[in-house]
């Protein structure tokens, strides 16, 4: 079952749940600027595999740049991107409901 607001990504893999390196710290902290993301994400019903690649990977809402990358460099951009993907993600989920 999925948590809601879950700020930390954990996806579970044929060795057990993995923790993703992108987001911490090299002090092995949490990267602050992705916490609130990542629970936008989970929040939107993501799985925890589509929250790993939408911060990892080039994405069309931040013109081909990585998410993760961004928020280091323009946090209010990035907010944007991934609001506006999770809303997409809602519209999505309603869609595929039945009546």
């Amino acid at each position: 079952m999925r948590q809601h607001g879950t700020a930390l990504l954990a996806v579970v893999g044929p060795q057990g749940v993995v923790y993703p390196a992108f987001q911490f710290t090299d002090a092995g902290d949490v990267r602050a600027e992705l916490v609130s993301h990542v629970a936008t994400l989970h929040d939107a019903g993501a799985t925890p595999w589509i929250v790993w690649r939408w911060l990892t990977e080039p994405v069309s809402l931040l013109s081909g740049e990585i998410p993760h990358e961004v928020m280091r460099t323009d946090p209010r951009r990035a907010a944007i991107a991934t609001e506006r993907y999770a809303e997409q993600r809602r519209s999505e989920d309603q869609q595929e409901r039945p009546l």
